[in-house]
């Protein structure tokens, strides 16, 4: 067993295999870095016996640690293993039976895929590759069998047979074919590794097998945390990536465009793009850096030049333009309690997460977080104008509305995905309010507690953006000198009415006398 892409799932996994495993076996965990309550929980189950570990230092792909370990592998057959996936019953004599039946040199599973907690879906039911031969090198497409299917739908169809290619979730293979030179190549880490030993092992003279009898669940949907966000990121990494698809070509004669690897680019990047809320061209050395009062946007100007400068496409800025519009109709006429224009606290909120490279999803999330809570209009139709840009941000909006003390519920380490980008938020939000000088003019008190402030910070830092957690704090130590004549004194966010009467600004509009309430 090796790490895919998370360490989360390790426990659930390894206790999978040992609860579907009957007949005698050698547990080999093959790691380089671990978290140290993995290390701790590891070591306790190999002092049971139930696991050996084999700890290589600096390593870090799956591949190299298989390569690494496979010459001290006795046994007939090694089956290769992911850390997220959830065993069948009987799995392992399934595959043995069929390698023995059929002589097959690998078997593998009907692989399915869920969060382990829904019904999982069929992720392949056996692989097959197309290659096709032109003048200047081969192209070579891959497809998965039955690819989310309803697994009970189909089961009566499924026989075992052939198929061209399997994948590490779990792959049982003849020990001897996989210490041959090339079947295992350790330069080829990232992508298509497993396309790779299904070629090695055909241009042996071997043969694949599918094993319906057997099934294994990758987790590829349960929820992620944010302590597995580096590991994340790092294993599918684009340009390891690239340099994955590069070895791969050099070695078979194809050719890396879009025709052999849009399927795996896509993939890789929709992976990468469901679990990480930064960009996936993200600025890292810009992240670490502290936010200058100069780079708070507090017009769309201000937003679009610096969305520009960051490298938008034209899609993410005409999706960036049309939330602007948005948001200056939901919030119009409407001020902060320092005085200024509503819209601008909604400009600089967005701003710094763009700043901090944040995607665009998140960053419009950031532009709209009062469209509910300060609107003026029925929730209708405000619902009705945020679906129009998109019918997700109506849903994180939402989300964002109804969220209470929901990120103080687990640790920052173990907070998810979701929860970071709502963190992330209520700090831009915070910061923008510092860095704009909107508390001292306002005299309001501030919003987040010490201990609030504190977690924040640390959710920050686990995201990668270290300066924008350094901005945070430095921002909430620093004050303005504000002449007392100069402070309105208003605590709440407000419309201007008849007469000059102040109406605050909130989902159910109703006078205020400038003192009580939040403004955000």
């Amino acid at each position: 067993m090796t790490v895919r892409e998370r360490y989360r799932l390790t426990l659930v996994a390894i206790e999978s295999v040992l609860a579907n495993t009957a007949i005698p076996y050698r547990f080999i965990f093959a790691h380089g870095h671990l978290p140290e309550w993995l290390v701790q929980a590891l070591a306790v189950l190999s002092r049971a016996g139930r696991l050996e570990l084999r700890h290589l230092e600096g390593v870090f792909w799956p591949q190299q640690l298989r390569k690494a370990v496979i010459a001290e592998v006795d046994t007939e057959f090694v089956v290769f293993i992911d850390n997220d996936v959830l065993m069948s019953p009987g799995w392992l004599e399934r595959l043995i039976e069929c390698a023995d039946e059929t002589g097959a040199g690998a078997v593998g599973p009907v692989y399915l895929w869920g969060d382990g907690a829904s019904p999982a879906r069929v992720h392949m039911a056996g692989g097959i590759l197309r290659q096709s031969r032109f003048a200047e090198g081969n192209v070579l497409e891959e497809h998965h069998r039955h690819l989310d299917a309803d697994p009970a739908k189909i089961a009566g169809t499924l026989k075992r047979g052939p198929c061209d290619f399997l994948e590490f979730h779990c792959m049982l293979v003849r020990t001897e074919l996989a210490r041959q030179e090339g079947v295992l190549d350790d330069a080829i880490t990232c992508v298509h590794e497993h396309i790779d030993m299904a070629l090695g092992l055909r241009g042996k003279g071997q043969v694949n097998y599918v094993e319906p009898a057997a099934q294994a669940t990758y987790l590829a949907f349960a929820p992620q945390v944010l302590e597995d966000l580096p590991v994340m990121r790092e294993r599918w990494d684009l340009g390891a990536m690239e340099r994955s698809i590069s070895a791969f070509c050099a070695k078979w004669d194809v050719l890396p465009d879009e025709r052999s690897f849009s399927g795996v680019r896509t993939y890789v990047r929709d992976l990468r793009g469901r679990h990480d809320p930064l960009r996936l061209n993200a600025a890292w050395n810009d992240l670490e850096r502290l936010m200058e009062p100069g780079e708070l946007a507090q017009t769309r100007s201000e937003l679009m030049d610096a969305a520009l400068a960051r490298g938008y496409t034209a899609p993410e800025l005409s999706f960036l333009s049309k939330s602007c519009q948005v948001a200056a109709s939901l919030v119009d006429g409407g001020y902060r309690p320092c005085g200024r224009p509503f819209i601008q606290h909604l400009i600089g909120t967005a701003g710094v997460l763009l700043r901090y490279d944040f995607c665009p999803e998140v960053v419009v999330e950031g532009l709209l977080h009062a469209a509910y809570s300060h609107r003026r209009l029925a929730a209708a139709e405000v619902q009705a104008m945020l679906t129009g840009i998109h019918a997700q941000v109506e849903l994180r909006v939402r989300d964002y509305t109804q969220r209470g003390g929901r990120i103080g519920a687990q640790s920052p380490a173990m907070s998810s995905i979701r929860d970071a980008e709502i963190a992330a938020i209520e700090a831009a939000n915070e910061i923008d309010m510092r860095l704009s000088g909107e508390y001292d003019y306002s005299g309001r008190p501030a919003e987040l507690g010490a201990d609030q402030s504190l977690r924040l910070v640390r959710i920050l830092e686990l995201l990668g953006v270290r300066g924008m957690a350094a901005t945070l704090q430095a921002a909430q130590g620093a004050t303005r000198n504000v002449p007392r004549e100069l402070v309105t004194g208003i605590n709440v966010s407000y419309r201007i009415g008849p007469g000059q009467t102040l109406t605050r600004m909130a989902a159910e509009p109703s006078p205020t006398d400038s003192r009580p309430g939040a403004a955000s």
